[in-house]
């Protein structure tokens, strides 16, 4: 099982994140997007999803809002996997976290740094963030420097391409298309019929 929140409370005016034109979408493509990535990379893409969004939440705010506020997308998998994203921006307590559960035991990553638990919750190892930061493999300097690389040498395959994003968004698509039709929809389809391959 695979489990993804991020939650926090934006305040009260969303500005130009609460209109539909300017943003395209709420907490759901702007927040969401970082716990998707992070799902899609660690388990991979889902066959199948089933979302519900809100804009409920400040029924008597005076600074109008037509984004979701609030998003639940359930996440099938054919190898028997589940999950699911928890995605508010009108809410607290203020957290961002990916669980995943195994049967050998759970990761946890979130921003004290990354947890490893048996299955019974006793803790195996914990890793601070702070000692990750200081790490010579620090993950954002190695980003960097690999995307730096391939921007002068002209690389036009690297880890993270603008084509690997594709993924995360034809699943957030697959989400905003379920919570319109009320229908489990597939973020593998979309990618098909855009003929997009990996």
């Amino acid at each position: 099982m695979v489990r993804g929140q991020y939650v926090f409370c934006w305040g009260p005016d969303f500005g130009w994140r609460g209109s539909l034109e300017k943003c395209g979408g709420g907490a759901l493509l702007d927040m969401g997007y970082h716990t998707v990535d992070m799902i899609n990379w660690l388990v991979g893409l889902p066959d199948e999803v089933y979302s519900m969004t809100g804009k409920s939440a400040r029924p008597h705010t005076p600074h109008p809002y037509e984004t979701e506020d609030s998003a639940i997308t359930l996440l099938k998998y054919s190898n028997g996997t589940m999950g699911y994203l928890l995605n508010s921006w009108v809410s607290s307590p203020k957290e961002e976290r990916v669980i995943l559960h195994g049967t050998e035991g759970v990761l946890e990553a979130d921003w004290s740094g990354l947890s490893l638990y048996t299955p019974q919750g006793d803790v195996v190892e914990h890793v601070k963030k702070e000692d990750v930061e200081t790490s010579p493999n620090y993950p954002y300097r190695s980003q960097l420097e690999h995307f730096a690389a391939a921007v002068l040498e002209n690389k036009v395959d690297y880890l993270c391409s603008g084509r690997e994003n594709l993924k995360n968004m034809a699943l957030i698509e697959a989400a905003y298309r379920s919570a319109d039709t009320g229908r489990p929809q597939s973020p593998k389809r979309i990618l098909q019929k855009a003929k997009v391959e990996f």
